[in-house]
């Protein structure tokens, strides 16, 4: 990694372009490509893993999500690692192996670091961009410094300052580039999963889709990453002199920031939990009502047989074809709809999940 000098020996006090940097990180990728493509292969791997399996079975799905969750904080800080050290060649094995003790300081960093930045984006969204831009290098500090939780948080932001806007706008140029190239993949996400299309085909989409994904992921991430640490490596050398001390006021201020977003991460919650128990209720309550449709449906059809005809109203079915709670909804008491010639009939009821009618019909 060069030094920010010029020519002249002078030192530099800014930061090279996107574009720039993007080449450096491309030149270091070529180099490492291999290592990195191992690395961040983990990671995929049990992505990939929790997404397929959690659709069959939720116990397993649970323990691949929790595994996942284990393997993206493992690999993350494994490819740090062997970006940071280049010149070792660290290979796939030692980058674990370091990573492996970083795991735990990982997650307080992230949820710390989330947590301040959830408190700002609920005061009127500028504060959390600024958190967001300030908070940017907390996890290579961690790596490559070794400085854990709000010190490493508090480190990123001492980087940071005064070069607010050129990290701002370098961030943004590659979640612009991340964006346009993950875009064909959602595309096709969305056509299979939302398009009127045969669920075989829409099947063979989203399967390509996932397959592009995860491909994109492996090539590029580590490509990202690499182009985000050089942009916390530009900095450190620019402020080579910076002073680390930070006062326990500033640290008191962000400590509560960061607990301001525990109730509100509560409330989210909680309520989230109720819209979920609320849609399983309703689906609960619209398979009931399925099941009663089909049990009318068959007692009209013992009805026709044996009176050759099908009844003007349900309540013709009792008590000798059904019971009388049959063909009344539970849920909003009422007997479901019904009509009938004789010789046609229709059946419905309203799905509460699905907010439409479902009706049945004979012949």
């Amino acid at each position: 990694m060069p030094d920010e000098v010029s020519q002249s020996g002078l030192k530099i006090s800014s930061l090279p372009k996107s574009r720039a940097i993007l080449a450096e990180a491309w030149l270091f990728y070529k180099e490492r490509f291999l290592t990195l493509l191992e690395i961040i292969a983990i990671p995929v791997l049990f992505s990939a893993l929790s997404s397929l399996i959690g659709k069959n079975n939720f116990f397993s799905g649970f323990i691949f999500l929790i595994l996942y969750l284990i393997a993206i904080a493992w690999g993350s800080l494994a490819l740090i690692y062997a970006i940071k050290n280049r010149e070792e060649k660290i290979g796939f094995v030692e980058a674990y192996r370091y990573s492996f003790k970083k795991i735990l300081s990982f997650w307080w960093l992230s949820l710390l670091g989330g947590f301040i930045t959830l408190s700002g984006f609920v005061l009127l969204i500028v504060p959390g961009i600024i958190f967001t831009v300030w908070f940017s290098l907390a996890i290579f500090i961690l790596v490559a410094e070794d400085l854990k939780g709000m010190n490493a948080l508090l480190k990123s932001r001492e980087y940071v300052k005064g070069k607010w806007k050129d990290v701002f706008w370098r961030l943004f140029f590659i979640s612009l580039l991340t964006i346009v190239i993950f875009l064909p993949s959602l595309i096709l996400g969305f056509l299979g999963f939302f398009s009127k299309i045969p669920h075989y085909n829409g099947f063979i989409i989203y399967f390509i889709s996932a397959s592009i994904t995860y491909l994109t992921y492996l090539l590029w991430i580590p490509l990202m990453v690499t182009y985000e640490f050089l942009i916390y490596r530009h900095l450190k050398t620019i402020k080579s002199d910076l002073v680390f001390v930070p006062s326990k006021k500033t640290k008191a201020i962000f400590w509560v920031i960061g607990f301001l977003a525990i109730p509100l991460f509560i409330l989210t919650l909680v309520f989230i939990f109720k819209l979920a128990f609320k849609s399983a209720s309703l689906k609960a309550n619209d398979a009931y009502r399925q099941q009663n449709l089909r049990q009318i449906q068959a007692s009209l059809t013992s009805f026709y047989n044996e009176k050759k005809k099908y009844p003007l109203s349900l309540d013709e079915l009792v008590p000798t074809f059904l019971s009388s709670s049959t063909i009344i909804d539970p849920f909003t008491h009422k007997v479901y709809q019904y009509q009938s010639n004789g010789y046609a009939y229709q059946l419905c009821t309203f799905l509460e999940s699905r907010k439409t009618i479902m009706c049945l019909n004979a012949p």
